[in-house]
């Protein structure tokens, strides 16, 4: 099983770093995917659900204004919640931990390039049902302050597909980019609803 790099150690000092000193990274930013993490649930019938990288956890402790917890809202019972940078949330799942579905939602531009390859590899032997991957289209630019890895600036949607290209899992792979910029990342986006 192979490891997380030294990069990758350090980008999640940044990410400790910039928990502990910022108000974002809450994890609220995760109702932007209700809808299609709803539809994923149903159509997989998914009831545990691993949210890799799920920040201050804070759309499942205190919802923002009169929301339900994000769990309610998506329709799916059994939550673990992983997220290196948060001492709350820094215990990994087992390594022979099964979920139905893994949720990482604008996680994966912080992994530099040379961890994606365990990253894919942790997801295909720990969903069974289904992974969703969403984040900003890459063709957006990133606020400095919010970049934890130098390798994310010169990712594009089609890398990430390359990185992916061979997914060996039961699990489908769907990826949902928030204000798509490319055909690729519509196509992406139009993908979950079928």
């Amino acid at each position: 099983m192979m490891e997380p790099s030294e990069e990758h150690r350090l980008a999640v000092a940044k990410g400790i770093w910039f928990q502990n000193t910022h108000k974002s990274w809450a994890g609220n930013d995760s109702k932007n995917y209700v809808t299609q993490i709803k539809h994923l649930v149903s159509k997989y019938n998914a009831n545990s659900v691993l949210d890799y990288g799920c920040g201050k956890g804070f759309q499942y402790t205190n919802p923002i204004k009169d929301l339900k917890p994000f769990n309610e809202r998506c329709g799916f019972e059994s939550y673990y919640l992983y997220d290196p940078c948060v001492e709350q949330y820094k215990v990994p799942p087992l390594p022979n931990q099964k979920f139905d579905a893994i949720i990482c939602l604008q996680v994966i531009k912080h992994i530099p390039d040379q961890d994606m390859l365990w990253l894919k590899q942790l997801f295909e032997r720990t969903a069974t049902k289904f992974v969703l991957i969403g984040d900003f289209d890459p063709a957006i630019k990133q606020k400095p302050s919010k970049i934890t890895n130098t390798d994310a600036v010169n990712r594009n949607v089609e890398w990430y597909h390359n990185a992916f290209r061979d997914w060996n899992s039961p699990a489908k792979l769907h990826w949902c980019w928030r204000r798509p910029q490319t055909d690729i990342a519509l196509q992406d986006n139009k993908n979950i609803q079928q």
